[in-house]
């Protein structure tokens, strides 16, 4: 297959041979380059389409486009690094090179929008590109540095994402940013740019929180200050089923936030989402175990003559369970002085898939404040019932 990037390759190279050591490009030469350049940048997308439509399996157009695109940085990188080197200064040798940088660009970014399914998000970005990509950046950072000014439980955390972004913004660092890091990096501006609707909406989760889940900035330190954060919460409380209950409904609220696909602050580590409802699964299954060894009679206790009775295992949430039995009081089909007393009665007899000791207190106070989900689960299940007995 013919090399159909070689004259802007050879134009690349007459760049480069043109503003090396004490050589100043001419005018007349700097104009010949971009007009070509011009010429060959549209002659390529238009070839570009024909050859696609040329092939037979999507593995040839995927290998074909990323050649384009590795063949389009390499070009950019040299250029970028001839500038460097030289120091260019003159206005006018600046002005030809962003031209020129601007014409290779458009192709890339034409490879990129036209043949996304096939573009490799995850090789390294041209290095002009990301030069580029910082400046525009930078200009945002100021005013995002002050929306960042936290006080409270946030503060910290807001100073470390403020300290990240100046630290992917510092031209010293790391020049090997895919381009999903520039995508994650850009859309991390934008909605902290936004912060404000994000802690407006601020439920068990702070609104700063919710924006790092939802964009899944899995970095080992934000999930350590997560944990952390819960952790500290769960200390103050002396009763297990407490901090049971406090850990579900962090598990619980964590799987009902939104999260933006194939985004990752570290594309190839575990999400934030995955790392924190493994966390909550070892809590929970350690204070369940906890409970269990707590529950087991002593010497004295088996001597008794009143034998142990086994709980009936419940396939429905506590909150669910919760629902049922004070319905079940309102309508008057289960008689106790209060209802205090009623789930101080058969919270002792029961259990459930996730929880082998369950907390009357807990019940009781959810099923005055039920959720929407929970209520039509119920309904669902009672209609199963209705649905059961019929057939009797």
């Amino acid at each position: 297959m013919e090399y159909t990037l070689g004259p802007l390759d050879q134009l690349v190279t007459d760049t480069i041979n043109a503003t090396g050591g004490s050589y100043t490009i001419s005018k007349a030469d700097a104009a010949r380059i971009l007009h070509e350049a011009l010429q060959e940048t549209a002659k390529i997308k238009a070839l570009l389409v024909q050859e696609v439509f040329s092939f037979s399996k999507e593995k040839e157009i995927e290998v074909y486009i990323q050649h384009y695109q590795v063949a389009l940085t390499h070009l950019l990188d040299r250029l970028y690094l001839q500038q460097q080197q030289e120091k260019i200064v003159q206005q006018a040798a600046i002005s030809f090179y962003q031209n020129l940088y601007q014409y290779i660009l458009s192709l890339l970014s034409f490879i990129e929008e036209r043949f996304s399914k096939y573009f490799d998000k995850s090789e390294k970005v041209p290095e002009i590109y990301l030069a580029l990509a910082r400046q525009e950046l930078q200009q945002r950072l100021v005013p995002i540095g002050e929306m960042l000014e936290f006080s409270g439980e946030d503060a910290v955390m807001a100073a470390k994402v403020n300290q990240k972004l100046k630290d992917f913004l510092d031209p010293g660092a790391d020049n090997s940013i895919t381009y999903r890091g520039i995508m994650f990096y850009k859309d991390l501006f934008r909605e902290l740019g936004d912060i404000y609707s994000w802690t407006k909406g601020a439920g068990t989760y702070s609104g700063l929180e919710q924006l790092l889940i939802y964009l899944n900035y899995n970095d080992k330190e934000f999930i350590n200050d997560m944990v952390n954060r819960v952790n500290a919460k769960l200390q103050v409380l002396d009763d297990l089923n407490d901090k049971i209950d406090h850990l579900l409904i962090y598990s619980k609220a964590l799987h009902q936030l939104q999260f933006k696909p194939d985004i990752a602050l570290l594309h190839r580590h575990p999400s934030v989402k995955t790392q924190l409802s493994n966390w909550f699964a070892e809590e929970l299954g350690y204070f369940d175990r906890k409970m269990g060894l707590l529950s087991i009679p002593s010497n004295n206790d088996v001597k008794e003559s009143n034998p142990i009775r086994e709980k009936v295992l419940c396939q429905v949430s506590v909150d669910q369970l919760g629902i049922f039995f004070r319905a079940a009081s309102d309508l008057h089909l289960i008689s106790t002085p209060s209802q205090k007393i009623l789930f101080e009665t058969i919270t002792p007899l029961l259990s459930t898939s996730h929880r082998s000791s369950l907390s009357a207190e807990s019940m009781r106070s959810k099923s005055y404040s039920p959720e929407k989900r929970d209520i039509e689960i119920v309904k669902d299940i009672l209609m199963q019932l209705f649905r059961q007995v019929g057939k009797f």
